[in-house]
């Protein structure tokens, strides 16, 4: 029956495989015409070098959870930065984990992401490394930001704000302060102006880069037929960003830069640090809105500067995204030890980033055994049973 299904009179195998060469054979065609298009305008790169000053890489990235209960949620965030080759032994593994309890709030993951992007920022700030990853995009970051400091400013009394209030005061004294951990309250622009802070985000979903590849670089002669769509329409509908520059890319070493200014990436808005967030809005965020805006004080130097690039032939491409204008010398010294880090197929990120990740993952463990240990304690003195109800997570927490 097997056979007939796949090779009788339907001859489905037959059919399945044509269609499928068919379909590759239009997809190199659109590629090869995409890349030659980018060859002949100098667009795509080679890194010529093999020597990099920017020995010593970092991964920063962070991780939270509300854990709740019928009687109470706990609510755990932490950042780890792994360094692995940091002369200071010290300094290879640094990590910041805090679970603070409350009662319930409808705003418990927007409080964690803000707070937890707020220590990243903090933890890249006091980095003492050749060149430090963040897990993200920073327009992610400024957006996790702007809704933390919208929430916190109009919901004053809501628990969780509460709970974590005394880790973003500048006006309290807090070890745990994220201004006191930072060591200065200008660390936001100061890790947007710093020349050693990137971010990789882990995919790129978006087909911006394909777009300004479209309208800013490609001329459009004599494009290859894809069937009823235009050729731009089949591209854009077609291909995320990574997935193109992954087939693009053909070439070990071969790398795509272009720069974007802030009233590119948000459609002419300005970036608005949550401006009514008070007393609470950072002192920095007039800073960190004018970089977005290359039109602002700091001319010439905002905005981001994007790569795609391919570090070997086995690996998919990577999107780095770089503060300011970054020249070709600078970008190369990035990407040669940006290579160095991608070990194994089956490592999709950049080995310190990876590991950064795997620790940090390890904050959200934390939750549980808080509860299990306050399980325990109650249960001599309120009796088992109901500390069991109070106690117990929702049916649909996992």
């Amino acid at each position: 029956m097997a056979r007939e299904i796949l090779y009788g009179n339907t001859k489905n195998l037959e059919r399945t495989i044509n269609f499928i060469q068919t379909a590759l054979s239009g997809r190199y065609q659109v590629i090869q015409y995409l890349r030659n298009e980018l060859i002949n305008q100098g667009q795509i790169k080679q890194i010529r070098s093999s020597q990099s000053r920017l020995q010593v890489v970092e991964g920063v990235d962070g991780s939270y959870k509300p854990h709740k209960t019928l009687a109470f949620q706990v609510l755990a965030f932490g950042v780890v930065g792994y360094a692995p080759s940091h002369p200071d032994p010290s300094k290879r593994l640094r990590h910041f984990v805090m679970a603070v309890p409350t009662l319930m709030s409808d705003f418990s993951s927007v409080i964690l992401k803000g707070i937890t992007t707020l220590y990243e920022f903090a933890m890249a700030y006091t980095s003492t490394s050749d060149l430090v990853i963040m897990d993200g995009s920073f327009i992610s970051f400024l957006t996790s930001l702007n809704s933390f400091y919208a929430k916190v400013s109009n919901n004053p009394n809501d628990p969780a704000v509460i709970a974590i209030r005394r880790f973003i005061d500048p006006n309290i004294n807090d070890p745990n302060n994220v201004y006191q951990f930072a060591g200065s309250k200008k660390f936001l622009i100061g890790v947007l102006t710093s020349k050693k802070v990137i971010a990789v985000p882990k995919g790129s979903g978006t087909s911006s880069a394909l777009q300004y590849i479209l309208d800013k670089v490609v001329v459009l002669n004599n494009p290859p037929v894809v069937g009823n769509q235009s050729f731009k329409d089949h591209l854009l509908s077609h291909y995320t960003d990574r997935m193109l520059f992954t087939l693009i890319l053909q070439q070990p070493g071969e790398y795509f830069r272009y720069y974007v200014n802030q009233r590119d990436l948000t459609n002419g808005h300005e970036a608005n640090l949550a401006r009514s967030a008070g007393a609470l809005r950072p002192e920095d965020a007039d800073d960190v809105e004018a970089f977005y805006d290359d039109k602002g004080v700091y001319a010439g130097i905002g905005g981001f500067t994007y790569v795609f690039y391919r570090p070997h032939r086995w690996s998919p491409a990577y999107k780095i995204e770089i503060p300011g204008r970054a020249s070709d010398s600078f970008i190369e010294e990035i990407l040669i030890r940006l290579s160095q880090s991608v070990l194994d197929p089956s490592i999709a990120e950049h080995y310190e980033q990876y590991m950064a990740d795997r620790l940090a993952k390890i904050v959200a463990k934390s939750t549980r055994a808080i509860i299990g240990a306050s399980i325990n304690s109650l249960s001599n003195t309120l009796g088992p049973e109901i500390v069991r109800i109070l106690l117990s997570s929702y049916r649909t927490e996992r």
